[in-house]
């Protein structure tokens, strides 16, 4: 049933029949909706380029039975030539591939197989700072850059008066996906703590920057702040560079917490290659709450695309972005699909998943 009924809207979407309240849509405005816009106005001029034969031959591909398509109402209908041009192409201009201007000349790819789909908050579990050998580049007399990541706030590292730039790093015994820092202040000198810093691992040749702010507001004592950001490399050493503090003259550093974000994170996983010479595009939708009414809504495009020789493609950036961290105990459904080069896209297969 779809229709509207007073002040509701009865419709029905991937996940089956829902009711939401009816309101009058408003231009959000946001840097997606304009970057989509700019694509459409760019495939435009790109349609009005092409060659009149070029143009009947998405006007013929148009009106192959596989491109049939059905409506919200269930309705089959068929797109324009022009339709299937900008949308092939946007399909590959937001994927970063190469643009088409002649029609597909092949069939769309087959479904994927999928073992399984993960879904896990980014940035969880045990602070893995503690334990490590510290090192510093300047230590006040009498301080130990071990008290930067002891885990109290009862403790602290202090750099040597007037060193800024100044670290202090860790290094742990074995490997860590860390994608999020907490940063605590202790009963006193809070203008000591980082307002310019950068977080830092070590490839075993120079220090590569996962996280770089400027500008932070001054802290205050005993105050806590969390930094999480994407990484997808596995570093033994870590460290802090702090730049500027708001009293200018030197660092103080109660605690730094480090999180991982396991290998393991939002992930898919499929047999040996199995998209090979294809990108991922999933459409995925968190369940509104245990017990909502309307199960799944709001589905997001995810694109990603697979390494050679991969098992697994890893998309917790991409999730974060459309989602933010997910809810544990939430669950998910998605539907997976193939993309080749001509920006055709392959029936789904669909899963669902809880974020663990």
């Amino acid at each position: 049933m779809r229709g509207k009924l007073g002040g509701s809207i009865l419709s029905a979407n991937k996940s089956g029949n829902f009711i939401t309240n009816n309101k009058t849509p408003i231009q959000p405005r946001t840097e997606k909706q304009t970057n989509q816009r700019s694509i459409f106005a760019q495939m435009a001029s790109a349609w009005a380029d092409l060659t009149s034969g070029q143009k009947t031959g998405f006007d013929t591909y148009a009106a192959l039975p596989a491109q049939e398509l059905t409506d919200s109402m269930g309705e089959t209908y068929y797109a324009s030539g022009f339709n299937w041009f900008v949308k092939l192409n946007t399909r590959l201009e937001r994927m970063g591939r190469s643009l088409i201007s002649v029609a597909p000349a092949g069939a769309r790819p087959t479904a994927p197989s999928i073992i399984s789909l993960v879904i896990t908050p980014s940035g969880t579990g045990t602070n893995t700072a503690p334990g490590g050998t510290t090192a510093a580049l300047a230590t006040h007399p009498g301080s130990d850059p071990d008290w930067a990541y002891d885990g109290s706030v009862y403790t602290y590292w202090r750099g040597t008066a007037a060193t800024l730039p100044n670290w202090v790093s860790t290094e742990a015994a074995a490997a860590h996906l860390v994608a999020q820092i907490v940063i605590k202040t202790g009963a006193h000198s809070g203008g000591y703590a980082p307002t310019e810093f950068k977080f830092q691992g070590w490839d075993g040749a120079t220090w590569d920057d996962l996280l770089s702010l400027a500008g932070q507001p001054s802290w205050a004592n005993n105050e806590e702040r969390s930094y999480s950001f994407s990484n997808k490399t596995l570093y033994e050493d870590y460290r802090l560079y702090t730049i500027a503090t708001t009293a200018g003259d030197h660092v103080v550093i109660w605690e730094c917490e480090f999180y991982d974000g396991t290998v393991s994170n939002s992930r898919v996983y499929y047999p040996l290659d199995n998209f090979s010479g294809y990108d991922i595009v999933i459409f995925i939708s968190m369940r509104n709450s245990d017990g909502s009414s309307v199960a799944y809504s709001g589905f997001k495009e995810i694109l990603v695309s697979q390494s050679p020789g991969a098992l697994t493609t890893g998309f917790q950036d991409e999730l974060d972005a459309a989602f933010g961290s997910p809810i544990e105990g939430r669950k998910w459904f998605a539907e997976v699909h193939r993309q080749d080069s001509d920006g055709q896209r392959s029936a789904a297969y669909t899963i669902d998943a809880l974020t663990v």
